[in-house]
């Protein structure tokens, strides 16, 4: 037996060793070997210092190509990919980092390649400081008024960021229009961070973002706001009403001595505006009925535009009206119960005033309709402007009978006899007199 393995040795390691290339290209063939590119895959800063903070960063996810049997492959997800870039001891700048990957140890893969193989980072330091909060008004108050200071709550704010950043902050803003106001104003407002030349600055945290403002105004001694009343006279036409006055503007400013001005009642008339016989809205300028010794300062011209609108009055009317039939089946004929039907309409007087049934059309549409009892909704047709508040009754019953056959008209033969028709003339009779 030695004898005939020393002799068929050479034999027996080639035996072994093709049944091992033979499976091993099975195995190759049943789970072949390639490589693929992962995408997005999460890139980590790691070790990045105290206070630093990462102000720029060139990519935040990388590509990864490994190599592995495919069914290796098919249960690998980006996540499953570890890559980052060692921060370890950077100081504030900029710099180019080495992206390294790894796969968990269980994972038979190999690593190709990454993609980019390097990373910029801009890295500063963080840095805290507290603001205290401006206020810029921009306009004025209406005149006759004044601005006081303004109220912020709180008062300070803190912002936190890199260092570059933070330094360039050189003001805590809020912005207050005062333009015409003639109250005290109260404002929720963000908080704007400038740099020197007031432009903005960003990258750069806040808290709180927003601050209360109050920005008290009071009217100067002189000054009066009244309201203006406009005077009428007459009265429209009949059928007419006065829907609505408004003058623009509605308040005036006035300026007279001290002891006049709280003499002042609350408002100020106009000159008196005619309304005699209007059946149209009535608009136009008129001159304010100012007292002696008083000036008005707002509006410039002591006059103010009037706007007087003048409306019908609604009335309503109740008419009687015979439906319209359309639609109709050749071949049949309708039959109409009730055969008219009461309308009642509202409107402006004076158009229900001249308003007849020839002016309405009632209609009932018997489209598609066959032989039979039907109860339709009539539908109205009013002229614009008026309004159909009810119809009574609300429906109509039409019943479709076909048409009766037309009969023709008998001829007449033969000689008819002729009875002869005496005329006797009647003999005048002369009255005789007697002497």
């Amino acid at each position: 037996m030695i004898r005939w393995l020393a002799q068929n040795f050479g034999l027996i390691v080639l035996s072994l060793i093709l049944a091992t290339i033979v499976w091993i290209v099975a195995a190759m063939e049943a789970d072949p070997v390639r490589e693929r590119t992962f995408l997005q895959v999460p890139l980590q800063v790691t070790n990045l210092p105290e206070p630093m903070r990462i102000l720029d960063q060139s990519a935040e996810t990388v590509q990864v190509r490994l190599r592995a049997p495919d069914s290796v492959l098919r249960t690998i997800e980006p996540a499953t990919i570890r890559a980052w870039v060692d921060a370890e001891g950077l100081m504030p700048g900029t710099h180019t980092l080495p992206v390294q990957a790894e796969l968990p140890p269980e994972v038979p893969a190999k690593l190709i390649s990454i993609s980019p193989a390097q990373v910029v980072l801009q890295v500063d330091e963080e840095r805290t400081r507290t603001l205290t909060v401006t206020v810029r008004l921009i306009g004025e108050p209406a005149l006759g008024y004044r601005a006081q200071r303004p109220i912020v709550s709180p008062e300070t704010v803190t912002i936190r960021g890199p260092a570059s950043q933070v330094d360039r902050v050189k003001t805590a803003m809020v912005q207050v229009s005062l333009r015409g106001t003639r109250s005290s104003v109260e404002q929720t407002l963000t908080v704007l961070l400038r740099d020197a030349e007031g432009k903005p600055v960003s990258g750069v945290a806040l808290s709180p973002e927003q601050v209360h403002v109050s920005v008290p105004v009071e009217q100067l001694g002189n000054y009066r706001d009244l309201a203006v009343k406009v005077r009428l006279e007459g009265d429209p036409a009949p059928g007419y009403w006065i829907s609505q006055v408004s003058a623009e503007p509605q308040l005036v400013t006035v300026f007279a001595a001290p002891g006049l001005i709280d003499q002042l009642p609350g408002f100020l008339e106009t000159l008196t505006v005619t309304v005699e016989g209007a059946s149209d809205d009535i608009v136009e300028r008129v001159a304010l009925d100012v007292p002696p010794n008083v000036t008005v300062v707002v509006p410039s011209e002591p006059s103010v535009q009037v706007q007087i609108r003048v409306e019908a009055l609604q009335a309503s009317k109740q008419l009687t009206v015979r439906p319209t039939v359309q639609g109709l089946t050749p071949g049949l004929v309708p039959v109409l119960s009730p055969q008219s039907v009461d309308l009642i309409l509202s409107g402006p007087q004076p158009r229900l005033e001249t308003l007849t049934p020839d002016m309405i059309r009632l209609v009932l549409d018997l489209s598609g309709l066959v032989t039979g009892t039907h109860q339709l909704e009539p539908q109205p047709v009013v002229p614009e402007g008026l309004t159909v508040v009810s119809i009574l009754p609300a429906s109509i019953q039409v019943e479709l009978l076909p048409e009766p056959p037309v009969t023709p008209t008998p001829t007449l033969t033969g000689t008819l006899p002729v009875t002869p028709t005496i005329i006797t003339p009647t003999v005048p009779v002369t009255p005789t007199t007697e002497p």
